[in-house]
């Protein structure tokens, strides 16, 4: 099997969120497959008017998630796995969405069999 870069306009854009039991209460929210990729992005959960934290610290306000992705259902939603791959936090919109940004680019640019998560965790932690 060839390796092919994913160019940015081959990525499928959704407009709900791709992970989170709340998902529907968060007014932030991105969801996109590349390859076989779910990158999903939440955040600003909201109740009663009060934002609440999504991760362990009072902080993670945004959450970034990736999920294994088998295509779309006949309804043209992203059949997920249940199985996480990688996952990150952060307290501002601006962070978050470039995050996914930088997610995405990093996975349409590697291999499935070189992805490894600890090497984007490094990126990302770079880029703060």
């Amino acid at each position: 099997m060839q390796y092919r870069h994913i160019p940015a306009h081959e990525w499928v854009w959704y407009g709900f969120a791709g992970h989170f039991f709340g998902g529907h209460m968060c007014s932030y929210h991105l969801a996109t497959r590349v390859r076989n990729r779910l990158i999903s992005t939440i955040g600003s959960w909201r109740s009663r008017g009060t934002v609440l934290q999504i991760g362990s610290d009072k902080k993670d306000i945004f959450e970034l998630m990736v999920f294994p992705c088998d295509g779309e259902s006949d309804t043209g939603n992203p059949i997920r796995g249940e199985a996480e791959l990688f996952n990150c936090h952060f307290e501002a919109s601006v962070d978050a969405e470039q995050a996914h940004r930088a997610v995405c680019a990093w996975i349409a640019s590697t291999p499935a069999c070189h992805e490894d998560f600890d090497v984007l965790r490094k990126l990302l932690e770079a880029e703060e």
